[in-house]
């Protein structure tokens, strides 16, 4: 694994600090999210970071930072936040995704979404839950999907990564990577290899229950 450099993870945490995470929890609750988030924020040394063994090479890829209006990314008040919502005593989908980063050694991998710029390139939420109509935008509009993948790419490529494994969550996700992993490999690497699961608010089929969900997924990656 290559190392990741503490100039390459604090540019990340200023440019797409709202909209990106790491698969780091402590889990232990400060409000509404995990303590983990105060950890990464608070990363100053390069053997801080290199503590948290974080792994750019793993990218588990959602489909769009939605829940927030267009053009107000303050609604996070902390940087990394995104995909860290804890709240004692109740499960949230959030801890579901950590259940399947310990499960398959993804702890330290990056987290993002794909829909998560505007047509300039700017760092913006897509407020839209329904993941269909998101993907019939992406299949529609072929400058804009480019907008995101391009910007995808460069942003991994200042992570310093190579070769990754880029894990989609969802059908949209998928679709989107297929249509364009000719130019994925091409820019990060021939090697880069491609695995889909389910996205972990799937609740269909007793996947709302961690256990089944973790099964369900160990399943989807042997494919």
């Amino acid at each position: 694994m290559k190392k990741l450099l503490l100039d390459a993870f604090l540019t990340n945490k200023e440019k797409l600090g709202k909209v990106s995470s790491w698969a780091v929890w402590e889990n232990r609750s400060l409000g509404d999210y995990d303590s983990a988030v105060n950890t990464l924020n608070e990363i100053d040394s390069q053997s801080s970071l290199d503590s948290l063994n974080l792994n750019p090479n793993i990218v588990i890829l959602a489909l769009n930072f939605a829940d927030r209006t267009e053009d107000d990314l303050d609604s996070y008040v902390m940087n990394f936040q995104s995909f860290h919502e804890h709240v004692e005593g109740v499960q949230k989908n959030d801890d579901k995704l950590k259940a399947i980063c310990v499960d398959n050694n993804f702890l330290g991998a990056y987290l993002t979404d794909l829909v998560k710029y505007d047509e300039d390139g700017k760092p913006r939420g897509y407020r839209n839950s329904n993941s269909q109509e998101v993907g019939k935008k992406l299949r529609k509009d072929s400058n804009y999907e480019s907008v995101q993948i391009n910007n995808l790419i460069q942003e991994l490529l200042e992570l310093g990564v190579k070769n990754p494994l880029i894990i989609s969550l969802g059908d949209e996700v998928k679709k989107s990577i297929q249509r364009n992993k000719q130019l994925l490999q091409s820019e990060l690497g021939p090697d880069t290899n491609f695995k889909f699961i389910y996205h972990y608010s799937y609740r269909h089929k007793g996947n709302h229950d961690i256990e089944v969900y973790k099964q369900t997924v160990r399943k989807q990656l042997m494919r």
